[in-house]
């Protein structure tokens, strides 16, 4: 199935070389630049563009349905949240959710998600 969704994004400054982390979870660094999100962290949105080194432009997608990997085999409607990879894996009770799967996928699909950043949402 096709989305059609104009995405809110915003540039940031790579913190770090991203080039393998287009379609992940970024979060802000105390510097102010973009570093791959960790487990259960805090994002600032999925990284859209492969910024090859640091200092380089980072387009972050912030508001929108986005493509994102998946770390786990994942049904849609799944909220989910960032793995220590940066990748999509299910909510834990304690953690918040950054979207939810518009489609289902095994681990290492690109799946497109309503993302949703730092919304509270129960385990599923």
């Amino acid at each position: 199935m096709s989305y059609e969704e104009r995405l809110r994004m915003i540039t940031l400054v790579a913190g770090v070389d991203l080039s393998t982390y287009q379609n992940k979870f970024v979060s802000m660094s105390s510097d102010g630049k973009i570093d791959p999100t960790g487990a259960g962290a805090k994002s600032v949105g999925v990284l859209q563009n492969k910024p090859s080194a640091e200092g380089r432009a980072a387009s972050v997608a912030t508001e929108g349905v986005v493509e994102i990997e998946l770390g786990a085999t994942l049904a849609a409607g799944a909220e989910v949240m960032s793995s220590a990879a940066a990748v999509a894996v299910a909510v834990t009770a304690t953690s918040r959710s950054h979207g939810t799967l518009l489609e289902g996928g095994d681990s290492g699909d690109i799946v497109p998600m309503l993302l949703h950043l730092n919304s509270y949402a129960s385990a599923t």
